[in-house]
């Protein structure tokens, strides 16, 4: 901001001496700022989480007659959005009328996914028929609802666990005549997973996979928690099976999430798949030139003091951390898993195999 504060800045040309050059004139060179350089400001203050200053760059813009555009308008929405103020994210909307101008698809859908953020449907719902209203009268102006409009409608169904009603909006999308993409699958996959509906899930998948759309590991793992959210360790192994099928390789979210199902299933004998995934991840981090993985040679934690980690959340830090973390905790739902089930009188073949894997 100090330096679009200081331009513009002329220049002159200059001789060997740094002199002026003599019997000719230096062309003149102006570095002022455009409207990419205050977009660019106006983004850099909404992922600093300060909306105010993003306010303060479009007041500024202003003072030098710079008209922001579509991109500015929806940077602007963002920066109040993902600080928590959807409200003032609508504001943004008015702040174009009154210049005479329609808001853009691109601003509306970023209010969308504000609204969404502050799970408030009424206003998405009034934005939504906003733009419908709009489009009615067949202009060119209007901003028409596309993809990333019903990608954002769909997302905020999540937090809501509303299958049934991403559903209607997938629905209402394809009788647009709007494909959905990659993106809009695995929001649905996402709503299916926090409603435990397993069902939805995996038709999501099959019908992502029948529009040629590649599933990734995030769908994949999506995949398997919702499986553990309803219960059925068999179905979580089954998707982990097919995404080793398709060629996606586990992450550490994926290990995760298979310890939490050997957990509540109560069954030792799915650890060795679990350990298998476990060497998978840390064999593909010493493939890409990263040797360390967080474990000392006899598979103990490393810089973790023999901690053990049940459930929680994966921490922040490097891969290693990670890595360390989850081996904590697979480590320690093994042994729980064993031991409970020696008590319970049951053999211990189970403990056996997942202790080879554990050495290995």
């Amino acid at each position: 901001q100090q330096a679009v504060a200081a331009a513009p800045v002329a220049a002159g040309g200059t001789g060997k001496d740094g002199g002026k050059d003599k019997g000719r004139s230096a062309p003149r060179v102006t570095c002022a700022p455009d409207v990419v350089t205050f977009t660019t400001l106006i983004a850099v203050c909404g992922a600093a989480r300060q909306p105010d200053r993003a306010f303060a760059v479009l007041t500024q813009m202003d003072r030098y007659g710079i008209a922001p555009n579509a991109r500015t308008w929806a940077s602007l929405a963002s920066a109040a959005g993902a600080s928590g103020q959807h409200e003032r994210a609508l504001s943004v909307l008015e702040l174009i009328r009154e210049r005479g101008e329609r808001p853009a698809t691109e601003v509306y859908n970023v209010c969308l996914a504000a609204c969404a953020r502050a799970r408030d449907a009424e206003a998405q719902e009034a934005l939504l028929a906003e733009m419908r209203a709009c489009d009615i009268g067949g202009t060119e102006l209007c901003a028409r609802p596309d993809v990333g409009t019903y990608n954002a409608l769909i997302h905020a169904c999540e937090p809501a666990r509303d299958v049934a009603r991403a559903e209607a909006l997938l629905a209402q999308m394809q009788a647009e005549g709007l494909r959905p993409d990659a993106v809009t699958w695995k929001s649905l996959v996402a709503v299916a997973a926090a409603a435990g509906d397993f069902g939805a899930a995996r038709s999501a998948v099959q019908r992502m996979r029948r529009a040629h759309h590649a599933a990734d590991v995030e769908l994949y793992t999506s995949l398997i928690k919702c499986a553990v959210k309803a219960g059925s360790a068999t179905e979580a192994l089954r998707a982990y099976d097919e995404m080793l099928h398709a060629g996606v390789a586990p992450n550490v979210v994926t290990v995760h999430t298979l310890v939490t199902a050997a957990e509540k299933s109560g069954d030792p004998g799915i650890m060795p798949r679990v350990f298998e995934a476990y060497r998978k991840v840390r064999s593909a981090g010493k493939a890409r030139g990263n040797g360390a993985d967080g474990t000392d040679a006899d598979g103990s934690s490393a810089s973790h003091g023999g901690s053990r980690r049940r459930g929680g959340v994966i921490p922040q830090g490097s891969r290693e951390t990670q890595l360390a973390w989850v081996f904590d905790r697979l480590t320690a739902a093994w042994a729980e898993l064993v031991c409970t089930a020696a008590a319970d009188g049951g053999e211990d073949d189970a403990g056996t195999v997942s202790y080879t894997h554990l050495r290995a």
